[in-house]
């Protein structure tokens, strides 16, 4: 279930529900916040995601939130962003390589 009011209401949702909700709560407080997408590491495999980031302050930036996992002050590096605010994730390949020393 992919929309935020469902999502809501029913306390329940995707990740991409999550979210838009949780975009959407920040928004009422004056926050600005977005819904980004991409992959996540998880069970072994990378899987299509979505978590917000929100403004914080010019000298910090934009900060990451997951509220799927709870992930926010240490946020991991098992998310790997395709975009912000508007897009899809679909279908393909990335290879992972492991780097030479």
């Amino acid at each position: 279930q992919s929309d935020a009011l469902i999502a809501a209401a029913e306390h329940k949702g995707d990740p991409l529900a999550r979210a838009r909700l949780f975009a959407a709560i920040m928004r009422t407080r004056g926050i600005p916040a977005r819904v980004v997408g991409g992959l996540y590491y998880f069970g072994q495999v990378w899987v299509p995601h979505y978590w917000d980031e929100v403004w914080v302050s010019p000298s910090v930036g934009w900060r990451p939130v997951d509220p799927s996992t709870g992930e926010d002050r240490n946020f991991s590096a098992v998310h790997i962003t395709l975009f912000e605010e508007n897009g899809t994730i679909g279908a393909g390949n990335i290879d992972i390589v492991k780097l030479k020393k």
